[in-house]
């Protein structure tokens, strides 16, 4: 799958990467222990390996039933 080329291609999201408990590296099938932000030309992005963002919690607060009525 490929990435968005605003998307920095790192370890940690590569096919190849997992990442080591409790530290910042993580562990490569075919270059062994890298940092995590490692990229080699051998990268493959992962998408289930990336968290996705929390969506806004809209501020109700601010609306009134008038805003609602046409």
């Amino acid at each position: 799958m490929k990435f968005r080329s605003d998307q920095t291609p790192m370890c940690r999201f590569c096919t190849r990467g997992k990442p080591i408990p409790g530290t910042e590296d993580a562990i490569c099938t075919l270059y062994g222990v890298v940092s995590a932000d490692y990229c080699c030309k051998k990268y493959e992005y992962d998408l289930l390996k990336r968290e996705p963002r929390r969506k806004r919690e809209l501020d109700t607060g601010k609306f009134s039933p008038e805003d609602f009525m046409i």
